[in-house]
Parts: C-alpha cells; sequence; structure tokens
C-alpha cells in the first residue's frame, strides 16, 4: 500500500503530503519509495537502510518507535499485587 501511495503522488493523482512511520528495526526494501514525503525511522540503521534504497537523508528522520505515554509510566506493584493481578500464585 505504501508504494501505491507513493505511485500516487508521484503521479499527481493525490496531492497531499505522504508520511510514512516504520515500526520495525529492520526495514525491507518495499518500504522504499521516492514518491513518499517524509519517513520516520525506527532506529539509524533503519535510515540507512532507506537511504541504501534510494531515499535522500534529509526525507529520513530517526524517531524511534512510537509509544503511547502509558507505557513510560512506572507502576509501583509489589510482586505479589502483580501475580495477583495476573492470577499467578
Amino acid at each position: 500500500p505504501l508504494r501505491v501511495l507513493g505511485e500516487g503522488r508521484l503521479s499527481g493523482y493525490l496531492s497531499m503530503p505522504i508520511f510514512a512511520v516504520t515500526t520495525d528495526l529492520w526495514v525491507h526494501r518495499y518500504w522504499a519509495h521516492v514518491g513518499i514525503d517524509q519517513y520516520f525511522a525506527a532506529t539509524k540503521q533503519t535510515k540507512e537502510h532507506l537511504v541504501e534504497y534510494g531515499i535522500n537523508p534529509a526525507r529520513v528522520q530517526v524517531t524511534g518507535i512510537p509509544l503511547r505515554r502509558v507505557f513510560f509510566e512506572k507502576r509501583a506493584f509489589s510482586s505479589r499485587q502483580a501475580r495477583a493481578k495476573l492470577g499467578i500464585t
């Protein structure tokens, strides 16, 4: 689907900018398309792969993998509370 959007941008069929967020630590060649306006890469290595596949480095920002804020919150559970919550004795 990303390649379809990229082709749509290049042909003028799509006029809005297309942004791609890579959420894998490794990116397949199929992700790379010159019609994509901006990439947000999970890692520096992901960016390097995109560049190797012909994407302009200025169009790739290394931003990490997007996570909800709740995943960063520390929860103070004792081991006993955690086991009880998970139903583990």
